[in-house]
């Protein structure tokens, strides 16, 4: 694998370059990019493969991936959501019932934490539903590509990095991901 690096004139950051043999492996690359954090307006794909399966018209495969990809994400959110605000109002039902005078030996503070739970966990049930199929749907550009048939030929994966902290992480993410080459250009 080689790495090149190379000055750039333009403003500011780093552009990091990976290529890739097929989509397959670009696509892990994005997928490593997305989970470490890296901003998705600042991750991009070129390429004949990316051209191929840019011009697949058959959607399909990249609408089921998509779907399955929101699916996944809003029931980690329902999940997440639930257990956290059934635990808080479990918690302010039984500090109500105890502030209101409720002996606290007695059922009725049980029943109030267990409303308590009950309600405000409904509602995380909801937001955390809604926020988590929201994460899957902002993504980097040519997200959509992730799900594409693999296309022939090589893909290159672009990072432009605004700091020099994130080009160190995209380039070790990159490179873990093992790519043909590793092009780094500016300061």
């Amino acid at each position: 694998m080689a790495t090149e690096r190379t000055r750039n004139n333009g403003a500011g950051g780093q552009t990091i370059e990976a290529a890739y043999p097929d989509m397959k492996r670009a696509q892990q690359a994005l997928t490593a990019l997305e989970w470490a954090g890296v901003e998705p307006a600042d991750v991009s794909m070129a390429g004949p493969g990316v051209e191929e399966a840019f011009y697949d018209v058959e959607t399909r495969d990249q609408d089921v991936g998509k779907a399955r990809d929101v699916v996944k994400h809003a029931a980690a959110g329902v999940v997440a959501g639930a257990t956290v605000a059934a635990a808080v109002g479990a918690l302010a039902g039984v500090l109500i019932a105890g502030l209101a005078g409720r002996d606290w030996t007695a059922g009725g503070v049980g029943v109030a934490g267990a409303v308590g739970a009950l309600l405000f966990g409904i509602i995380g049930w909801h937001v955390g539903g809604i926020v988590g199929g929201e994460t899957a749907l902002h993504t980097h550009e040519g997200a959509e590509l992730r799900y594409a048939r693999e296309g022939g030929g090589e893909a290159i994966v672009r990072v432009r990095a605004r700091d020099s902290r994130t080009a160190e992480r995209a380039a070790a993410i990159l490179q873990a991901k093992e790519p043909m080459r590793l092009r780094r250009s500016g300061p």
